[in-house]
């Protein structure tokens, strides 16, 4: 099933670069999905130069294409790709995977720790202050946007399991048209 999702991704991509092959001078590509990895496949192809921004750890930065199917033969990313990575350790695993270092660089998230940091000392009084949670309850956090792969029903089901102190905000961006409406 994957492979067939990625081969409608790769059409789609394809058929995008295709019409626009004179204006397309750079592909920004953020996180691994079948349309990101087609996009990387297109820019080869197209010999657009690109840049890969890895975010979330993972086991491996080792690109996946159709050529993956054959066993014999390993895809590279092409050879204009560059690499963004969001920590050391994505950037250690992409060392792992091959990755030249002079191809990526190390880009931290970028939070002000001098303006955004946590003093326990200051919690319950910022609770109350923001929230309507009081201090015993315990709150848990997620922050992303609504899909499937995400996951949120997951969270119901498991907050359903716990102790009623424990309370859940789900928060993010929800799709309001076109195909990602049903979200």
């Amino acid at each position: 099933l994957d492979i067939l999702v990625y081969c409608r991704d790769l059409i789609a991509v394809f058929k995008f670069f295709f019409q626009r092959r004179r204006v397309i001078d750079l592909v920004h590509v953020v996180g691994r999905d079948s349309v990101t990895l087609s996009a990387v496949t297109c820019a080869g192809l197209f010999r657009v130069p690109c840049l890969v921004e890895f975010v979330n750890q993972m086991s491996t930065a080792e690109y996946w294409s159709l050529g993956s199917l054959i066993p014999w033969y390993r895809p590279q990313y092409p050879a204009q790709t560059r690499f963004v990575c969001l920590s050391p350790s994505i950037m250690e695993t992409c060392s792992r995977s091959g990755i030249s270092s002079n191809k990526m660089w190390l880009r931290p998230n970028p939070i002000d720790e001098q303006r955004f940091f946590y003093k326990k000392q200051h919690k319950d009084r910022l609770r109350t202050e923001l929230t309507k949670f009081s201090p015993d309850q315990k709150v848990l956090l997620y922050l992303a946007k609504f899909g499937e792969l995400k996951n949120q029903s997951f969270l119901l089901e498991v907050i359903s399991q716990l102790p009623k102190e424990y309370c859940l905000i789900l928060a993010g961006p929800l799709g309001i048209k076109g195909g990602k409406s049903i979200r």
